[in-house]
């Protein structure tokens, strides 16, 4: 069964191609523009609300993700 999942396709970013997020598992997977997937864990939603809402989404990833969640380059059993 897969999981329902909220995605933004055209983020406002120069680094960033698209963003998912899994709410079920607090999931937020982030496909960069040179091909790489990183997977954010414990996300909560309120978090990814203001995420996909933020402009721009580069700026907001920056402050508020790197260095802050704990991420996998392995979706972790996920159907995304």
């Amino acid at each position: 069964m897969r999981m329902r999942a909220d995605v933004c396709l055209s983020p406002t970013s120069n680094v960033i191609e698209r963003m998912k997020y899994v709410r079920k598992k607090s999931v937020l997977e982030i496909l960069f523009k040179s091909g790489n997937v990183q997977y954010y864990h414990q996300v909560p939603t309120e978090i990814w609300t203001e995420f996909k809402e933020s402009d721009p989404h580069g700026k907001y990833f920056y402050n508020h993700f790197r260095n802050k969640y704990d991420f996998s380059l392995e979706p972790a059993e996920l159907e995304m």
